[in-house]
């Protein structure tokens, strides 16, 4: 059993917010806060999921309005096979 439970935080995002800046915001609002530098974003699109670029402008990542984003601890070229470390889902504001 993992020791975070699903949280639901709010970001709100400026348009030139770099991805790595709303990451950071998202891991300070959760109990307790996690260390950004072990974490990704996921967005979760259908059945599909899409590891964030953390370089990106919010603008220029393609997401949607309200989007619902999973916070994941652990290396991104496994986040998008094994979802097990799935810690909280951020809504997104633009």
């Amino acid at each position: 059993m993992h020791a975070y439970a699903e949280q639901h935080v709010k970001v709100m995002a400026s348009p030139m917010a770099k991805i790595a800046t709303l990451l950071e915001q998202a891991c300070a609002k959760l109990k307790p806060a996690l260390d950004p530098s072990v974490c990704s974003l996921v967005i979760v699109e259908g059945k599909n999921k899409r590891v964030l670029d953390l370089q990106c402008p919010f603008r220029l990542a393609n997401i949607p309005t309200n989007a619902k984003i999973e916070v994941v601890k652990g290396d991104a070229m496994t986040l998008l096979w094994d979802n097990s470390d799935r810690l909280s889902l951020c809504r997104l504001q633009g």
